[in-house]
């Protein structure tokens, strides 16, 4: 005869996993609109959606929400409100999600009943975002903190992996785009830094990539330019030979320089 503890044990997995399929299911319906109006660039609807969203407004979902709501403000140039949405979440992220009775609602249901505690290239993102709204702010120094904050951010997730399978431990990008706000705070000692300890990533790596993507030639210019600045010629020429170019200096466009954030599929 079966243990009837074990069967209620059973019977409470199989309802678990339903709730669990169901819940996903009813999520992905509920916020599709959202998804789609942001996809099509159609943003004060796609925040309209959020705002009247009522899976996303629960409770659970408060960092989700916040999250969100930084990102559409970022989209739509609010970039003060998307701040604020993004330090309300930060805030959270830094207060904890993790309570007793939570876990409990986790075991005995689904852990879509849980409060959404976020994953780590979300936590990442929220720096990134902070980054780039401080950025056109004109505010750089407060930019440059956040994109420090995003280091910090890889070294917890290296301790909490114990250096193991972290895929942020080490963060080119998020090292080129210090690179980036250094040089446009006039600070090329630290620029040069930061794009020698991007480059330096994708050297590491046996098959001189990073994820499969190879080192930009701009990342190899930065290099050696900001090394050329800095007067460190013996380092810019190492890096040349190791890159396999001549730099040759190129003036200034006196409307400034446009850089481009794009995205690739990754192959499957």
């Amino acid at each position: 005869m079966i243990n009837l503890r074990t069967h209620i044990l059973r019977v409470f997995s199989f309802i678990g996993l339903m709730l669990f399929l169901s819940a996903c299911s009813t999520y992905n319906q509920s916020v599709a609109p959202y998804y789609k109006n942001v996809s099509a660039g159609n943003y004060p609807q796609a925040e309209k959606e959020l705002d009247n969203n009522s899976l996303i407004q629960k409770p659970r979902n408060k960092l989700l929400y916040l999250m969100e709501k930084g990102r559409i403000c970022h989209l739509k140039g609010e970039y003060e409100n998307s701040n604020n949405y993004f330090n309300q979440a930060d805030q959270l992220l830094d207060e904890g999600l993790t309570s007793a009775s939570d876990a409990a609602v986790g075991v005995l249901l689904n852990s879509a009943s849980q409060r959404y505690k976020g994953e780590d290239f979300e936590k990442f993102m929220i720096h990134y975002y902070k980054a780039l709204n401080y950025l056109y702010l004109n505010k750089t120094e407060d930019a440059i903190v956040e994109a420090r904050r995003i280091t910090l951010q890889a070294q917890e997730q290296g301790d909490k992996y114990n250096n193991k399978d972290s895929r942020y431990s080490n963060d080119a990008f998020s090292l080129t785009l210090q690179g980036m706000l250094y040089e446009s705070n006039n600070d090329v000692n630290n620029a040069f830094i930061s794009y020698r300890n991007a480059a330096e990533i994708y050297l590491k790596s046996p098959d001189k990539t990073y994820y499969g993507t190879p080192m930009p030639v701009e990342l190899e210019e930065d290099v050696i330019r900001t090394a050329k600045l800095n007067g460190f010629t013996t380092e810019a020429d190492q890096f040349e030979t190791t890159f396999g170019i001549k730099y040759e200096p190129v003036k200034p466009s006196e409307g400034g320089e446009l850089i481009f954030f794009g995205r690739t599929a990754l192959p499957r």
